[in-house]
């Protein structure tokens, strides 16, 4: 550990002494299927199931990201703290030390196997007091709150009304937020005075809440309209950028984070291989296609999406071209029916999330 430890802090993920105690006190061995211990030092995620056809649907999360996670999530001691998405239960275990014998944690895992699992693995590395309950973490645990702090360890395609529900006043939600193509930003709430106000604190990748609508980028194979359109011959129009930036995914990243905000229509491609991130654009679901692939812009329709596509572009850029971690981020409860994955946009650097 003491390894690990050490990359961790040079990294600059690792700052606080409380977070380095409980990763000292909580041995990720322990949590680690049998003969895969020595893994246990490396900072990778350590894949620990997988669905029937293979994907990957829980893990022992990076310790990078888990460290980072945690210094963001700032428990203390004697809090209450309601984890969504156990997986092994390392994680549960290290917010345990951190809340002290005192505080009290508690984490509801999807799948019921691996809540037992995690209970197993809980009680061998001493970290007994641990509520695990199998069930759908969007419900949170009415029961048990409500809590100084809530965090998910699993991408959540919105901020469920019910964690708003059980969120002390003053309380912290963090949790990786799915957007189409972005991976899971971390956003961080927090409760006060003038409602649920926070900030994306960077990108992380996480698998998607099970049980939930998973919001990826679009795979071109599963979408027999979008497939259709691009296998006509586009218009070819000028490029969005003065030169290719297809390994610049920061700008586009944040030009798609834009469009988000701005449109429905908003698209992620996936083509196949590793290019997905180069085509952004707008979609109107039928005939109406512009997509920004690798500095080119290919246009489908009549031009409508083109034309707003650059229209938004232009409007991005005269705001300095913002990444998502610029903008203060205000949560309520959607209403019903409301489009609850869309971050709407109120002012140039605000959004909501409804």
């Amino acid at each position: 550990m003491e390894r690990l430890i050490a990359k961790l802090r040079a990294d600059g993920v690792l700052a606080s002494s409380a977070v380095e105690s409980a990763l000292r006190a909580v041995e990720r061995s322990l949590f680690l299927p049998e003969g895969r211990a020595a893994e246990a030092q490396e900072d990778a995620a350590v894949v620990t199931r997988v669905d029937p056809s293979g994907i990957p649907v829980s893990s022992c999360s990076q310790p990078s990201i888990v460290a980072m996670m945690l210094e963001l999530l700032e428990v203390a001691p004697g809090m209450s703290v309601l984890e969504i998405g156990t997986g092994t239960g390392w994680n549960a275990g290290l917010l345990a030390a951190l809340t002290g014998p005192t505080g009290r944690v508690c984490s509801v895992e999807f799948q019921p196997a691996a809540a037992v699992d995690a209970r197993r693995n809980l009680d061998r590395a001493g970290s007994g007091r641990v509520m695990v309950h199998a069930g759908d973490g969007a419900l949170g645990l009415m029961d048990q709150g409500p809590f100084d702090r809530i965090i998910a360890t699993a991408g959540t395609p919105e901020i469920f009304p019910a964690w708003l529900e059980q969120l002390k006043p003053g309380g912290r939600i963090l949790a990786p937020y799915q957007i189409e193509g972005l991976n899971t930003p971390l956003l961080r709430l927090d409760s006060g005075a003038d409602g649920v106000i926070g900030r994306f604190c960077g990108e992380t990748e996480f698998m998607p809440l099970q049980g939930r609508p998973r919001r990826g980028a679009a795979i071109v194979q599963d979408r027999p309209l979008l497939q259709s359109l691009l296998s006509t011959a586009p218009r070819m129009e000028p490029p969005l950028w003065a030169e290719d930036i297809s390994d610049d995914w920061p700008h586009r990243r944040s030009f798609l984070f834009y469009l988000h905000l701005r449109d429905s229509r908003a698209l992620a491609v996936y083509m196949g291989g590793d290019n997905w991130r180069s085509w952004i654009g707008l979609w109107d679901g039928a005939g109406e296609l512009a997509l920004a692939a690798d500095g080119r812009v290919l246009c489908f329709g009549t031009g409508r999406s083109y034309e707003d596509l650059l229209a938004f572009h232009a409007e991005w850029k005269d705001l300095g071209c913002p990444p998502p971690e610029s903008y203060e981020v205000r949560v309520a409860v959607r209403p019903r029916g409301g489009r609850s994955w869309i971050l709407e946009r109120a002012t140039p650097l605000t959004c909501s999330l409804i």
